[in-house]
């Protein structure tokens, strides 16, 4: 009887690729979507229901809200 030693892991042609990183979208899609900064300063929540997105935090606010009003029309709701 003749042993054999099998591979613990494939050789490198034959290991499957690494999954490219999935883009997550920030308006709602049926899901909750929420970024925001660690220290909750900055950030962004999509919700489903409403299909709304809320902006907070005043640096991200004046960075992008120029854009979000051409992209998504008037705000429904602001607060200053």
């Amino acid at each position: 009887m003749e042993s054999r030693r099998l591979p613990l892991r494939p050789p490198p042609h034959r290991r499957p690729r690494p999954a490219a990183p999935t883009r997550q979208g920030h308006l709602p899609n049926g899901d909750y979507y929420l970024h925001i900064t660690e220290d909750l300063r900055l950030g962004t929540f999509g919700h489903p229901w409403e299909q709304t997105l809320t902006v907070w935090g005043p640096t991200l606010l004046a960075a992008v809200e120029a854009d979000l009003a051409e992209l998504l029309g008037t705000p429904i709701r602001h607060r200053e």
